[in-house]
């Protein structure tokens, strides 16, 4: 075996974008109403779009979590509505 160790050179060569390619799909951006952590993230696990709450409670609209579960709460209520609107026709109707 030789001992003899050569050194090599490797050159790389810059391609033609010097941007690192992202490997997932960049989200397009979106002008998201300010919100906090916990509230983003609570109303991502309820399937709500920030900016349907609208403007928060929090210092300059900022929206907080509690805005989140009272915007949760009136769709509930909206839609318990409009059930017993329905059933109500459903039976006059009958």
């Amino acid at each position: 075996l030789s001992r003899n160790k050569k050194k090599v050179n490797v050159v790389t060569s810059k391609t033609q974008s010097s941007k690192p390619k992202s490997k997932s799909n960049p989200k397009p951006k979106v002008n998201l109403p300010p919100a906090s952590p916990l509230a983003r993230l609570l109303a991502e696990e309820l399937g709500l779009e920030l900016t349907s709450i609208g403007k928060g409670s929090g210092k300059n609209g900022k929206i907080l979590i509690d805005d989140v579960r009272r915007f949760q709460a009136r769709l509930e209520e909206a839609k318990r509505s409009i059930t017993n609107v329905g059933s109500y026709f459903a039976t006059v109707n009958a």
